[in-house]
């Protein structure tokens, strides 16, 4: 049981839940909490999140989410250059490269992994 001067607080981390006291005194705690029984219909993984931006459209923006990887396979580098090269490509023609190629480049590479 907490000490009367702390006051319980639920703190989410990963999956996980855990009670830690809160640095507020007692009159400005708040009773305000939310309890999620099933967290099953919220879980969404990148390459889910990568199917439904190219589904609906915006193919950047799949982009964006396959350059986030933390691999560093061949696909996951050309995905990287790909979005560099459309956020930057002054700097890609500067260096003698197509950025319209690189970034299409990329977005072939990124429907034929993921078959869309």
């Amino acid at each position: 049981m907490p000490s009367p001067g702390l006051v319980p607080m639920i703190v989410k981390s990963c999956s996980r839940f855990a009670i830690s006291p809160s640095n507020f005194p007692p009159g400005f705690a708040r009773a305000h909490f939310s309890v999620r029984l099933s967290w099953a219909d919220e879980v969404n993984c990148k390459t889910d999140e990568i199917r439904a931006a190219w589904h609906a459209g915006d193919r950047i923006g799949a982009l964006r989410i396959a350059a986030r990887f933390f691999d560093r396979s061949i696909e996951t580098l050309t995905f990287k250059r790909g979005m560099n090269a459309h956020n930057h490509p002054g700097f890609y023609r500067q260096l003698g490269k197509d950025p319209e190629q690189l970034t299409q480049a990329a977005l072939e590479s990124l429907a034929k992994k993921f078959s869309l």
